[in-house]
């Protein structure tokens, strides 16, 4: 999980404090304008400012960064609970999907054996929910490994058996210049 630093926590939601009561402030100039305070009256003229300049950009502030916050970053803060039950999700893809007629073959260089593997679409039914949440938009199954692209290049995840240890599978993720081993199991 990736902790933000509460000082960077602060910081941005000072900014987007700023940044919004900012942008309220033609409307506090309606509230304060000589003919709507004799209209509304001093004693709500106040509470309203109050709401507008505080209330209104504060909720604002804590609101924004969770709703604007990139899927990549989202997936990384799942705990190692939620990536157990996602990788069983995979290993279903694998366990539905075995390598067939259906298969694309891709020579390898330096290699007589090509690379098999299936693309399948990412709004296939027989991807499980867990997975579809993340609306990808293919995967690709190979006899072990299961990738699956987020987006359009958003992120990379991929189930895979670790090379050069047959009981070791890793659930890995890149994207946003970062990424790494998140979930390991070993069989």
């Amino acid at each position: 999980m990736i902790a933000v630093p509460t000082s960077d926590r602060i910081m941005a939601f000072r900014f987007l404090f700023g940044i919004f009561a900012i942008l309220m402030l033609p409307f506090a100039s309606v509230l304060l304008s000589a003919n709507f305070r004799s209209r509304l009256g001093t004693r709500r003229v106040i509470p309203s400012l109050i709401v507008l300049l505080v209330l209104l950009p504060a909720i604002l502030a804590l609101v924004t960064p969770e709703l604007i916050k990139s899927s990549y970053i989202r997936f990384m803060e799942k705990d190692q609970k939620y990536y157990a039950k996602f990788a069983s999700a995979c290993d279903l893809i694998l366990q539905q999907h075995p390598l067939g007629t259906n298969a694309t073959l891709v020579p390898v260089a330096g290699s007589d054996a090509p690379y098999v593997f299936i693309r399948i679409p990412g709004n296939d039914p027989s991807v499980p929910e867990i997975i579809r949440a993340w609306h990808p938009s293919q995967l690709t199954v190979s006899s072990n490994c299961v990738g699956i692209l987020v987006g359009v290049r958003d992120f990379d995840i991929s189930w895979r058996l670790q090379e050069g240890d047959t009981n070791s599978w890793a659930l890995s993720v890149s994207g946003e210049g970062a990424g790494g081993v998140v979930y390991a199991e070993n069989r």
